[in-house]
């Protein structure tokens, strides 16, 4: 079979850019594509390395407030106390008082265990409360506006699934609440 002089050559061009389309495909462009995903890693690792160095310049203003912190005697933001013990307990009263103080029933409340970061004792209290949405946001002002300070860590609010909440004495739909509340402290070194 003989073919024509114009048909080989288009048959060789359409082997021609056949070879060049699967070079492109199989070579080029996943080499295009990683050169272009490698200068984006750069990018953000320029950037990442950038708010590292502010971090590290800071870094000795940070420990020069916490060295004051730590030495302060009477810091009212910070439970007090020797033992941690005896910061939790202080911190389970503080947090049944502010939850008595906005009307809230409480069911449960317990301490959890705390931990030491960087010098500092946190303690943690799980609260397990009956509450109007009136008493919550009663409850989070307390929290929000005590001294010491204390933090929500975590907040849950439940209903039954039916939707029928049981009402309070003001008619008012009451919701289960689990309220889990943190707070720091200074150990005190004990006097012997």
């Amino acid at each position: 079979m003989n073919l024509s002089r114009p048909v080989r050559r288009v048959v060789a061009l359409g082997l021609l850019l056949a070879v060049l389309w699967t070079t492109w495909a199989t070579l080029a462009s996943p080499m295009l594509d990683g050169l272009a995903t490698d200068r984006r890693e750069i990018g953000r690792s320029l950037q990442l390395l950038a708010h590292y160095n502010r971090l590290a310049e800071s870094a000795p203003e940070l420990e020069l407030r916490r060295s004051g912190l730590l030495s302060e005697p009477d810091n009212k933001g910070f439970l007090q106390g020797t033992d941690p013990s005896l910061v939790a307990a202080e911190m389970q009263v503080t947090a049944g008082r502010l939850a008595a103080s906005s009307g809230a029933t409480i069911q449960s409340s317990r301490t959890l265990p705390g931990n030491e970061e960087e010098g500092f004792w946190k303690g943690e209290v799980l609260l397990e409360l009956q509450a109007t949405p009136g008493q919550v946001r009663q409850l989070l002002h307390e929290v929000l506006t005590n001294q010491p300070v204390i933090f929500v860590e975590k907040l849950g609010i439940h209903v039954p699934e039916d939707g029928t909440a049981p009402l309070s004495a003001d008619e008012q739909p009451l919701a289960n609440v689990q309220l889990q509340l943190a707070s720091y402290a200074i150990l005190k070194k004990r006097l012997k």
